[in-house]
């Protein structure tokens, strides 16, 4: 299957993940995809889940008010408040990934150093 099929589906995955079971399906999935595939791929996936569930809930809520309280708090502008959802998912999938990743056990290779 090519790649960015597999990244899409990955990314519904997370996106259906953190909709019926919570955010934490999202390292469990990108750990899963990194003992295979590369961490980068689970970031980008996770950040577009992520991104494609801000867009969802900003058609049916009013996120852009709550993004501008949470900029009363934080002292970001409320532009940067919605670019940290899907920094941090992705950040967040990353790390998993990049961990699987390196504990993944490798097939030995035929090139004859043993």
């Amino acid at each position: 299957m090519p790649r960015p099929i597999m990244g899409l589906l990955l990314a519904a995955a997370m996106a259906a993940g953190t909709v019926w079971l919570g955010w934490w399906t999202l390292p469990v999935l990108a750990a899963v995809w990194g003992l295979r595939h590369a961490p980068l791929d689970a970031a980008l996936a996770a950040a577009l889940s992520w991104g494609g569930l801000l867009v969802w809930q900003a058609a049916r809520a009013p996120v852009v008010v709550l993004a501008e309280r949470l900029s009363g708090i934080f002292p970001l502008p409320s532009w940067a408040v919605l670019l940290l959802t899907p920094l941090f998912a992705a950040l967040l999938a990353w790390s998993a990934a990049a961990v699987s990743h390196r504990l993944a056990p490798r097939p030995p290779s035929n090139r004859g150093d043993r």
